[in-house]
Order: structure tokens, then C-alpha cells, then sequence
């Protein structure tokens, strides 16, 4: 009788397995307060498995920010907790080959999908702000540019290093944009509140407050 539940458990997991679905999906903007901005980097893996959503790596494996379950009003909506917290909305097309993301703070990051870059194993966001975008090092390419203590035609060789980009939202200074850093904001109605978008922190919520986003290689 154990064997026979044993093994039906085995074979249930092997169905979940089969039915989940790993993409990449690229972002491309970022809007906040109305104002949208393009120049982004950075990608996520997610993973469909019934009515659920997460991000993963390339394999599938959850990164730590938690699930997102599809709603019954709307069957492209996932709601439930992300990289950006609780209550997150994943907004897919029809056909699943566009993301919107919509933050708890109000915040849109909208994504396609497409092929992970060369190297990338992992989800640029991961629970507590670290990034795990990253292309391998080791990969070596040939440089353009002949090496001068060689006389051989052939190019010279080098290994990519990273290099961490400008945040687009604070632009460098890690302060949060809507309340300039000072963790309160001004509703003309009932004065100074702590702010709604860093929660009275004054970081920047897309960087943290390191001032930098996502990283490039060369």
C-alpha cells in the first residue's frame, strides 16, 4: 500500500512538472508618477504552473519572492506577492508574450517576452533587492583591436566585466523622486504625510537607494 502511494505522489509531481512553464520576459519601461522612461535593463523568468505565477530562474526554481495566483474576473491577471511585495498585479496579454507589472506603490514596469540573453540564468529582482542578472565572466570575446605585443593577425582576447548602470528613476542620487529624499510629501490638503512611494523612507524604491540598476557588460 506504500508503494502504491509512494508512487502515485512520484507521478503527480512528474504532471506538475510537465505542466509548468518557464519564459524570459525583457522589461523595456518603467512609469512612475506619469512620467515613463525606456532606457531599463534588466529581465525576469516566469513560471506558469496552474493558476500560479512566480518569478524563477531558467530551470524554474522559485527565487524567494513569493506567488502570484490568477484572479477568476480576469484570466491574464496574477495577484499575490513579488519581487515589489505584497499585492503585486502581473497583467500578461492573451497570449502571454507582454507583462505589465503594477507595484503595491502604484508603480508600472512593462516587460516582452522573448530569449534570455546569452549567459543569463536567473531573474534580474530577487528578495531583498540583489540582482542575480548576470551574463558568466568567464566568457571570453575577440577584441577589435590588435594586440601590440603581437605580431599575429589575430585579435586579443578579454573577459566581461560588470558594470552597475544609473538608476533611471532617481538618476544616480538613490533618493526617492516624489519627496526629493526627505520621506515626507506634501498633500495640500492634510500637509506633510509620510510619503506614499518610499513609505517615509526617502530611497528610491527601484534602487534602493544604491543609486544604481541593473549592471552591463563590456
Amino acid at each position: 500500500m506504500k508503494r502504491i502511494i509512494a508512487s502515485l505522489f512520484c507521478l503527480l509531481a512528474v504532471v506538475l512538472v510537465l505542466k509548468a512553464q518557464t519564459y524570459y520576459y525583457k522589461m523595456y519601461s518603467y512609469t512612475s508618477g506619469g512620467s515613463t522612461t525606456t532606457n531599463v535593463t534588466g529581465g525576469q523568468f516566469i513560471t506558469f504552473q496552474g493558476i500560479m505565477c512566480m518569478e524563477t530562474d531558467i530551470k524554474g526554481n522559485p527565487c524567494g519572492n513569493g506567488t502570484l495566483r490568477r484572479t477568476a474576473q480576469n484570466k491574464n491577471m496574477y495577484v499575490g506577492n513579488s519581487y515589489w511585495g505584497p499585492k503585486t498585479k502581473f497583467i500578461f496579454s492573451s497570449d502571454h508574450s507582454s507583462l505589465e507589472v503594477t507595484t503595491p506603490d502604484g508603480e508600472t514596469y512593462t516587460y516582452k517576452r522573448g530569449n534570455a540573453p546569452k549567459g543569463v540564468t536567473a531573474s534580474s529582482l530577487i528578495k531583498g533587492g540583489s540582482s542575480s542578472y548576470s551574463i558568466g565572466v568567464s566568457e571570453s570575446v575577440t577584441s577589435p583591436i590588435k594586440s601590440s605585443s603581437s605580431s599575429s593577425s589575430s585579435g586579443s582576447t578579454y573577459k566581461k566585466k560588470e558594470h552597475p548602470k544609473k538608476c533611471p528613476r532617481c538618476l544616480g542620487n538613490g533618493r526617492c523622486p516624489k519627496c526629493s529624499g526627505t520621506g515626507k510629501y506634501n498633500t495640500l490638503h492634510s500637509g506633510y504625510t509620510p510619503c506614499p512611494s518610499c513609505n517615509g523612507r526617502g530611497k528610491c524604491t527601484m534602487c534602493h537607494g544604491k543609486g544604481t540598476y541593473g549592471s552591463e557588460w563590456y
